[in-house]
């Protein structure tokens, strides 16, 4: 959560280029292949090669500080009370 506003910031500029350079690049495709097709794989790739990116980092991150407990997996279990405390370090809320 501490690079929560970082990590947002990266996705709209990104989402912003996108959006920008979107209409651009398929309206180029279309007038040099007469057709939409070859833009749309081009993208399909690039998802693709994004997709396989995020698959392959890690299932869990390291939390610094946390610390769980029996008491603290059966309060996992309760949903209105799923929050985990650690120290040194904000209240993560499951």
């Amino acid at each position: 959560m501490d690079s929560f506003a970082e990590i947002y910031g990266y996705t709209f500029t990104a989402y912003a280029i996108a959006a920008a350079f979107g209409p651009l690049l398929m309206g180029w495709s279309f007038d040099q292949f007469h057709s939409y097709v070859s833009a749309v794989l081009a993208l399909a790739a690039a998802m693709l090669v994004g997709a396989f990116a995020i698959g392959s980092l890690p299932a869990e991150a390291e939390l610094p500080g946390l610390q769980l407990d029996n008491a603290d997996m059966e309060q996992m279990r309760q949903p209105e009370t799923a929050v985990l405390h650690c120290e040194g370090c904000m209240t993560y809320r499951l």
